[in-house]
């Protein structure tokens, strides 16, 4: 009996691994995906943002030489068929409906698109391989200047206070309470790069440990939490902007590139926290995931 007890159980142990062996985690289908097929009528590029295990999917139409928003939904993660999948449903005010089903190949996802169109016509489904798209750090020319943050000082100079590393000035604060708190926030996080778009007076600023975006939070933070996955770049009134809906991030004025260039920053490292010290006229910002 003890003998066909132990068969049992490595029956089930076999099967379980048959059926779950192509398990993969949520997290792998994270990023930016383009169609490896430049000239595919359907689906154009996706972004997948997960967080705390769910996944929320971007999706993009080809619209000929453009690239038309289908929406961010989220996604449902599941087993079928001994892979792991995650699919998206979209509603277009065409009124057609866009279902994606993915699962991951390798580097690849395997992307189903089935349309549904609303005038009866028959529905359409077709199918696209997605390769990962990457930001390298040349193409981006990021200006970042190093600094140590167990050395930072705070120093008084013309009128403002400085925090310092060494005789090197990093940041400046009109408080010396201010210039504490960056400190303590440089120190929290790790920060050892400060980093700029447009100098000698900056656009955008953004801080990182080791060429990384950092997690996390401290206590009595002033944050503002975005969707990195639904921020464009916009023209409002004369103005370039980065929005998240009717919200916008920052403002960069009549300087289309600087716009774009911290667009890109943005969705490169994932941030979606912005943080300052002092407002409303904050003399130290720094951003997260």
């Amino acid at each position: 009996m003890r003998t066909i007890q132990i068969i049992f159980i490595l029956l089930l142990i076999s099967l379980s691994t048959m059926v779950f062996g192509g398990t993969t985690p949520i997290t792998a289908f994270s990023g930016d995906w383009v169609n490896m097929d430049l000239n595919a009528t359907d689906l154009k590029k996706m972004t997948i943002d997960v967080n705390s295990g769910r996944a929320n999917v971007s999706a993009y139409g080809n619209c000929g030489t453009s690239a038309c928003h289908w929406g961010t939904e989220r996604g449902n993660y599941f087993q079928a068929a001994g892979h792991s999948r995650i699919s998206a449903n979209y509603k277009l005010s065409s009124g057609l409906t866009q279902q994606i089903v993915m699962r991951k190949e390798g580097a690849i996802i395997i992307a189903k698109v089935h349309t549904t169109y609303p005038n009866g016509r028959t529905p359409k489904t077709t199918y696209h391989k997605m390769k990962r798209k990457t930001v390298a750090s040349s193409s981006l020319n990021e200006d970042c200047v190093s600094f140590n943050p167990q050395n930072l000082t705070i120093g008084y100079y013309k009128g403002k206070y400085i925090v310092k590393d060494g005789t090197h000035y990093v940041f400046s604060a009109p408080t010396k309470e201010e210039a504490k708190k960056i400190i303590t926030i440089c120190q929290y996080y790790g920060f050892n790069q400060s980093c700029f778009v447009g100098r000698a007076n900056p656009s955008f600023t953004y801080l990182l440990k080791n060429g990384r975006a950092v997690n996390g939070s401290m206590a009595n933070e002033d944050s503002i939490t975005f969707n990195p996955l639904n921020i464009h770049v916009k023209r409002i009134n004369s103005r370039w902007k980065i929005v998240d809906g009717s919200n916008y991030i920052r403002d960069f004025g009549n300087n289309k590139a600087e716009a774009y260039k911290a667009y890109k920053i943005i969705k490169k490292y994932g941030f979606r926290n912005i943080k300052y010290v002092g407002r409303p006229n904050p003399s130290f910002t720094y951003l997260t995931k």
